[in-house]
């Protein structure tokens, strides 16, 4: 068994596991700060559409990473332009890790 985790750019194949590490993530994170309502609504088949959508409207001055373990997402990065007027071309959206 090869315990390297590998860290490589999202592809639309990678949705279902964005999805579970973001779906997880918010559910355990935030589970004192937010409504536990709202993130019982969280799921995994809502966040995989909009993972898809995401990486397929994605413009190339932005990109998403996954931390990758044994064949499983166990980590996403989001880096996004930022606006004009910034001193910094891009910035680190969000980070998830399992």
């Amino acid at each position: 068994m090869d315990d390297a985790i590998v860290i490589r750019e999202a592809t639309a194949a990678d949705s279902h596991g964005i999805a579970r590490v973001l779906v997880d993530g918010w559910q355990t994170t935030y589970v004192r700060i937010l409504p536990a309502d709202f993130l019982a609504s969280f799921t995994y088949d809502q966040h995989e559409a909009g993972t898809r959508g995401l990486l397929d409207s994605l413009p190339s001055s932005s990109a998403v990473f996954v931390a990758v373990e044994d064949r499983a997402v166990v980590g996403v990065a989001v880096i996004r332009e930022v606006n004009e007027g910034n001193e910094f071309s891009s910035e680190l959206d969000a980070i998830y890790v399992s």
